[in-house]
């Protein structure tokens, strides 16, 4: 995957890629904190204060979708006493990815322990994921050193639908 990222310093106003307008900045409207660029699936995200912005090349026009942040989902570590705390924002980041999933990226120094969603125990174990992924059709990939774990919903209850070995294990820490 060839991806470019821009952290913004200053205010865009316009996007423009082979010479076609991409997108324009409306008025009233938050400015993006970072773009990034997928070339393999040639789209867009835009970061902004608490959400995101996914434009793809659909034929041969562009689509500009509007995604929110995760409010759904608490993160949880275990405390030295054994207690359950809360992962605080400076604890894992949120970007999305080129194919508009919401990506929640766990600091490698902690230990996610447990994740709710819609105040249910959604998944608690010992082993902990790197990165949780919400993706548009409503699954959620838990992504460990090794493996992943894909979930599905059927009748609002989510369930394995299948695992599959990290093809980056023993490449990154």
């Amino acid at each position: 995957m060839y991806k470019m990222i821009f952290e913004l310093n200053s205010k865009l106003e316009q996007i423009l890629c082979d010479g076609k307008k991409v997108w324009n900045h409306k008025s009233k409207t938050p400015y993006p904190l970072s773009l990034t660029y997928f070339k393999n699936r040639d789209s867009f995200t835009f970061n902004r204060k608490g959400d995101f912005l996914l434009i793809t090349r659909e034929k041969e026009r562009w689509v500009i979708k509007g995604v929110k942040g995760p409010t759904h989902i608490q993160l949880y570590k275990k405390g030295s006493d054994g207690n359950e705390i809360k992962l605080t924002k400076n604890e894992y980041s949120v970007c999305i990815t080129g194919n508009g999933s919401l990506k929640l990226k766990i600091n490698a120094d902690v230990e996610c322990s447990k994740i709710r969603i819609r105040n249910k125990v959604f998944w608690e174990k010992n082993d902990y994921p790197r990165a949780i992924y919400l993706t548009q059709s409503r699954n959620i990939l838990l992504e460990f050193k090794e493996y992943k774990i894909v979930f599905g919903r059927r009748a609002g209850i989510y369930f394995q639908m299948y695992s599959t070995r990290n093809k980056k294990a023993g490449k990154y820490p």
